[in-house]
């Protein structure tokens, strides 16, 4: 049932002398009415507006929101997903679904508004037919060939037929049936519910071509008798299609009862509904900038997961045997006008010997993509999904790629790093990791093991040569911070200066954490550019375990 609440709210200035006690009474009720109104609205959105469109998924959850924030988000993201080209103006699946709504109501009521009718459910769910056949007035009746034949009165009824369904078929017919005769047409399971003399009057009356032929009753026929063998006596086999078989009629009836599949995949549509999973618990990511060239910055994004959360399998390899799991991984980064601006689509693949599979399962996975940005502001959408067990998480979060400027003293992120590692060979193309000439392997979540080391990377950008030298005069300090106060500093003018050129300067330090107890602490590095005089400081925050 469908239920209209229509508001209409009114300010009367009757007097310049408002008692306070009426006043703030008035304002209980507006927010009150306010507050039923968008009750109403989304119990409509639910319940009329998209309630043939809605998956069950996207039902189960929207019915779990609480707040009207959380409602408003997932009914935006629910058009976003369904949008075919998200970088327009117009969501043209929206738009054409409350045209079909409105067609529906105009043109199928009968007594209740058209869209609760079975041929407004179809003509929403599915859209205008191919080609439609309509016997309004019901009446005598020439049954086809596949239908067996032969002359009968049927109810009024029409024959929809589409060229192509997704998600459902080619070929696809379907059928209305009004017995009421009250414009009510109600979706038909089997051809022979049109049939008004299917039941009734004369068993030798209204008979197909078969039946005439095979001295049959209108009893025999399968339809009919649901639970009777369909023998090839009756009605035709030669002439029946195989869409008309009883279980293929079934299968399309329930079909076309079923929402419509999204198109997108399953892992984007579950990173546009922004209704965010922890299945998969462990899913954390950092991101970095490091500046390409005048105009642009090569961003890493790093994700991190645990290996116990995934489900592994046996493979064979010739003759040797690994214990795999796969996660799929799917991301977009958007402008904050919405605008996507990269998408990345990939699969991360484990792999242990079997003996190894346990301290395997202790251990964590890192995946990175390299992507191009701009400076400015972005909006990260992530979801990864274990392909085995069908468990999956997504996220969201920002990005702030600094501005660029050639004149001042600027730098990368500050990169703690589980492993710095110099590359003899560089790779042909973007590879995970790499860092020109280096793979940089990022802490994800900032820990580090007591008996590891800690690296530093970082990049200074327009330093200063020194004439006499050729190089940058640089002053750099390392100081690592516990509650605020500092437990070591390092000061040093060479030893981290990995590598200098007119673009960038590379500076790389390592610091063993062996004589620090675990806990919560912070690295911070200044560069002073002795020669221009500026100075740069950056900190990051990181964790000893034990």
């Amino acid at each position: 049932m469908r239920l209209f609440v229509t508001l209409f709210f009114s300010v009367l200035c009757l007097s310049y002398v408002i008692d306070d006690l009426a006043l703030a009474e008035e304002k209980r009720s507006e927010r009150k009415l306010r507050k039923e109104e968008e009750v109403d609205y989304y119990k409509k959105w639910h319940k009329e507006d998209v309630i043939y469109i809605i998956a069950p998924e996207e039902e189960s959850i929207f019915t779990k929101l609480t707040t009207d924030d959380e409602k408003d988000a997932f009914i935006e993201q629910f058009w976003l997903r369904r949008d075919p080209d998200p970088n327009s103006a117009h969501n043209e699946f929206k738009e054409e679904h409350y045209r079909r709504i409105a067609y529906s109501n105009e043109r199928y009521h009968a007594g209740i508004n058209g869209w609760l009718t079975d041929r407004g459910r179809v003509y929403i769910t599915l859209g205008p037919a191919d080609e439609i056949y309509a016997k309004p007035q019901g009446g005598r009746y020439q049954r086809e060939i596949w239908e067996g034949g032969g002359i009968t009165n049927v109810y009024p009824f029409e024959r929809w037929w589409y060229r192509h369904v997704d998600g459902v078929g080619d070929d696809i017919e379907i059928e209305f049936v009004d017995k009421c005769m009250c414009n009510d047409y109600v979706l038909a399971m089997d051809m022979w519910e049109k049939d008004a003399e299917n039941i009734g009057g004369s068993e030798n009356t209204y008979l197909t071509m078969d039946e005439i032929a095979g001295g049959l009753r209108k009893r025999d026929r399968p339809y009919f008798n649901p639970g009777q063998l369909h023998t090839g006596r009756g009605t035709s086999m030669r002439g029946m299609r195989q869409k008309d078989y009883p279980f293929q009629r079934l299968d399309t009836y329930f079909k076309v009862l079923t929402p419509p599949k999204i198109k997108f995949d399953d892992l984007r549509a579950n990173v546009e509904s922004r209704v965010f999973f922890e299945q998969l618990s462990s899913l954390r990511y950092r991101y970095d900038f490091v500046k390409l060239n005048r105009t642009q910055y090569l961003v890493p994004i790093t994700v991190q997961l645990d290996n116990k959360e995934f489900q592994f399998e046996k493979v064979k390899a010739g003759d040797q045997e690994f214990m795999r799991a796969r996660v799929s991984l799917y991301g977009r980064v958007k402008t904050l006008t919405g605008r996507v601006q990269t998408e990345v689509e990939d699969e991360m693949v484990i792999e242990y010997e079997p003996g190894e599979i346990d301290k395997g399962r202790t251990e964590q996975s890192i995946y990175q993509k390299m992507i191009v940005l701009p400076p400015g502001l972005f909006k990260l959408e992530l979801v990864v999904k274990d392909t085995r067990s069908g468990k999956l998480s997504s996220l969201q979060g920002g990005i702030t790629v600094p501005r660029i400027d050639d004149g001042k003293l600027q730098s990368s992120s500050l990169i703690l790093a589980q492993g710095v590692t110099w590359l003899p060979e560089l790779p042909d193309g973007p590879e995970m990791f790499v860092l020109g000439d280096l793979k940089v392997l990022p802490s994800v979540d900032g820990r580090f093991d007591q008996s590891r080391t800690l690296n530093v990377y970082l990049n200074l950008y327009n330093t200063a040569i020194d004439q006499s030298s050729g190089s940058p005069e640089l002053e750099i300090s390392y100081e690592i911070l516990r509650d605020g106060e500092v437990v070591e500093r390092f000061q040093d003018r060479e030893k981290s200066l990995y590598s200098s050129s007119e673009q960038r300067t590379v500076l790389l330090m390592a610091f063993p954490l062996q004589t620090l107890p675990p806990g919560s602490y912070k690295l911070r590095v200044k560069a002073v550019d002795v020669v221009k005089n500026e100075h740069i400081q950056l900190e990051e925050a990181f964790t000893i375990t034990s």
